[in-house]
């Protein structure tokens, strides 16, 4: 870098410093026209877009940061920051293309393996309602390491949504107890293509499988398997059952109150303290593994505008810390829901529940109940985009957040609803 260019660069940096961003804008230009291989120009220059929120224009510059040096870190990372905006915009405007491209980038930036990169686009056009190509490209889910399911059942013949009378269907859980009550719906449409059909799920949820219309043994250990001659993880359903948005099997309920509810008169017993004519359930966090939990989880305290919803009594069901309460008119319930026969009965009992996305919306869906969904800006891709209904559970209202991070306004949304 000659001396004069140096100079240059060193005033827009006190330009860019200070706030002068018209100045150093011009003046980077400037340097890049002298000298497009300028790294420090080019960082700079993408820091800057950054800053003016000209997300395009910084991952642009970020690109030409990375091709002179490829471990630029300052390029990497405001590469990927942009991106995210980028795929922000894209679902706020639910711009399919915008999304898709994003998230190539993202996939590409990081490196992943072709089954992870597939995988996380098949999610992102089920997101966006592209459900022909999104269940296929889905399946690469079952060539990860990282594939949470039973890999060891994979291996005996695959249905392949043929009838298969005479023969004994496996169809076995993976990833976590909302994803099995999602697809417990499809039991009783796949029972009427054949013959025996045998039911592996988390062994929490054994209870509320077997209300389930369709299977004829439910067990949820691995040794409890009879003999079978075909298999099929949950999740392949809807690609095998050629699912789209009008051919969701909504049928409601499709899981009861099992016959045995160890605290059901506990259970009762408290419900009986409410004094208004009705009675609502709150959950403001999931499972803190979860690696999105940060962004479906809302702290307790900014649930207290319902507690002007002067018709309700509210009723915590929080197992996690059920001690805590978000106003001083809720009372815990979250301490008897030890079982998930528990928690149908306490939903039974109940005229609505507001919820985050966690297994609780996925159960009380299932059941019938009216559900106020509380849905972070970046949704899980089964809740889809640009909708405040769900094609999967007809009781359940979305509320989604306009912003990242903006629950307050959708609490509020909520509370005006109600």
């Amino acid at each position: 870098m000659d001396n004069n260019t140096a100079a240059l660069l060193q005033e827009a940096l006190t330009n860019h410093k200070s706030g002068n961003f018209a100045a150093s804008l011009l003046q980077y230009k400037t340097i890049l026209k002298r000298d497009v291989s300028n790294l420090m120009a080019w960082e700079s220059l993408s820091c800057l877009l950054l800053t003016l929120e000209r997300f395009e224009d910084c991952a642009e510059a970020c690109r030409k940061a990375l091709d002179i040096e490829p471990e630029s870190f300052i390029a990497k990372h405001n590469l990927t920051f942009a991106l995210n905006r980028l795929l922000d915009y894209g679902i706020k405007k639910w711009r399919s293309s915008e999304i898709l491209s994003a998230v190539s980038q993202l996939i590409e930036l990081g490196g992943a393996e072709p089954d992870y990169a597939t995988w996380q686009l098949g999610m992102f056009k089920l997101l966006l309602g592209e459900f022909e190509y999104g269940w296929q490209m889905y399946e690469s889910r079952l060539k990860l390491a990282e594939f949470i399911g039973n890999k060891e059942l994979l291996t005996p013949p695959r249905w392949n949504g043929e009838n298969f009378e005479g023969r004994t269907l496996l169809l076995h859980w993976e990833q976590g107890f909302g994803d099995t009550i999602m697809m417990l719906r499809y039991l009783e449409q796949v029972k009427s293509l054949g013959g025996k059909v045998l039911l592996f799920v988390q062994e929490q949820l054994v209870d509320i499988a077997s209300t389930c219309p369709g299977p004829d043994y439910v067990f949820g250990h691995p040794h409890g398997s009879p003999d079978f001659n075909i298999q099929l993880p949950l999740m392949s359903l809807p690609l095998i059952l050629n699912t789209r948005i009008d051919t969701i099997p909504s049928r409601i309920p499709y899981i009861n109150i099992p016959a045995h509810v160890p605290n059901r008169a506990q259970i009762l017993s408290r419900l009986s303290k409410s004094r208004r004519p009705k009675k609502g359930g709150l959950v403001w966090a999931g499972r803190p593994t979860h690696k999105l939990d940060a962004e479906r989880s809302v702290s307790p305290e900014l649930l207290r505008p319902l507690e002007a919803a002067e018709a309700i009594s509210w009723f915590c069901l929080q197992r996690e810390n059920p001690e805590i309460i978000p106003f001083s008119g809720a009372l815990p319930l979250g301490d008897l829901l030890e079982t998930f026969a528990d928690t149908a009965y306490a939903l039974s009992q109940l005229d609505m529940v507001v919820t985050v996305d966690t297994a609780i919306a996925h159960l009380a869906g299932a059941m019938g109940i009216p559900v106020r969904l509380l849905l972070a800006f970046r949704p899980d891709w089964r809740w889809l985009l640009g909708r405040d209904d769900s094609p999967w559970y007809p009781t359940l209202k979305i509320y989604r957040q306009t912003e990242p991070g903006d629950w307050p306004t959708v609490i509020q949304h909520v509370l005006e609803d109600l």
